[in-house]
């Protein structure tokens, strides 16, 4: 059984990479409008919404928000640098 501080680094850790890839895994296999600017941004989002909890949020909803932002990331960037067609 992991230390509760080991276990909590692990969470936050995970969280930081793994909100901003799936939302960007997912937009980009599944969104035809998708793009790289878009792929940063949930990065990005993904990261801010982890980084959260350090300002007395519950856990929970840093977990949630980080997802969030990282999904309102990917669409508001790919919509933002839509290339012309």
């Amino acid at each position: 059984m992991l230390p509760g501080p080991v276990y909590f680094y692990l969470n936050i850790t995970g969280t930081l990479f793994l909100a901003g890839a799936f939302a960007a895994f997912v937009g980009g296999l599944f969104w035809r409008r998708a793009n790289t600017a878009g792929g940063y941004c949930a990065m990005i989002g993904g990261a801010v919404g982890s980084v959260t909890y350090f300002f007395h949020i519950p856990a929970a909803y840093a977990g949630m928000s980080a997802f969030a932002l990282a999904a309102a990331g990917m669409v508001a960037g790919s919509l933002l640098a839509r290339r012309a067609v």
